[in-house]
């Protein structure tokens, strides 16, 4: 995934794509809210963290419970137990967001690319048109 080594290794702003993409993205501003938050977060630890989100966003431990179930369900972020010297913990994943943006830039592509060929072939037929 190249959108995501950019923002690991280069500190490439995902957080300003995903309010440009909110919409296509089809997430409401709760979940554009936590979803950023979780990725301030990711840059410093992959522990999942209720407390942590609510330091940066203003809502409750409930509430911000019911908007990651809502990013869980609709596919941006996965939550799994990672176990480390007998001790359990929370990691969470951004890596479905990322594929997720990628999807969309990806589509966007080939969409130009199909009417590019597709104007293409329309000019080929008037000219042949024209030259009969």
């Amino acid at each position: 995934m190249i959108l995501k080594r950019l923002f690991e290794e280069y500190d490439f702003s995902v957080e300003r794509i995903l309010l440009k993409e909110q919409r296509r993205l089809s997430l409401n501003m709760q979940e554009l809210s936590v979803l950023i938050a979780l990725f301030a977060i990711y840059k410093k630890r992959k522990t999942f963290s209720t407390l942590a989100i609510a330091r940066r966003v203003s809502y409750n431990s409930n509430e911000i419970g019911e908007i990651v179930g809502s990013l869980l369900d609709k596919g941006f972020i996965t939550i799994s137990l990672e176990k480390s010297e007998n001790k359990e913990r929370e990691i969470f994943n951004l890596n479905p967001t990322f594929e997720m943006i990628e999807n969309i830039y990806l589509e966007e592509e080939k969409e130009k690319l199909q009417q590019q060929v597709q104007n293409e072939v329309m000019q080929t037929i008037t000219k042949f048109e024209q030259g009969l």
